[in-house]
């Protein structure tokens, strides 16, 4: 388990979930890479489900609370996430 707390992390991690786009249709998935646990400044948590892409690649993301609906994260803060994640 990694905890992220410094700003770029966080900041990284935020704009990866609030610009993902959900994706219509069916949901069918392995089991996921990663399990994320997002807490907020008044202490709510969210979970996720990641499925980390390779650069280049999309990545997808899941609500832990809505295992029906899938959401695409750009290539571009794929490779933003493999940095940090994968380090």
């Amino acid at each position: 388990m990694v905890i992220y707390e410094d700003e770029e992390s966080l900041d990284l991690f935020q704009h990866a979930i609030s610009t993902a786009v959900k994706n219509e249709g069916g949901v069918d998935m392995a089991s996921p890479e990663y399990d994320l646990q997002v807490v907020d400044t008044a202490g709510n948590k969210y979970g996720y489900h990641l499925w980390l892409g390779e650069n280049g690649q999309s990545s997808v993301l899941m609500n832990t609370k809505d295992t029906h609906t899938i959401y695409t994260i750009s290539k571009d803060y794929t490779e933003a996430l493999i940095a940090l994640v994968r380090q």
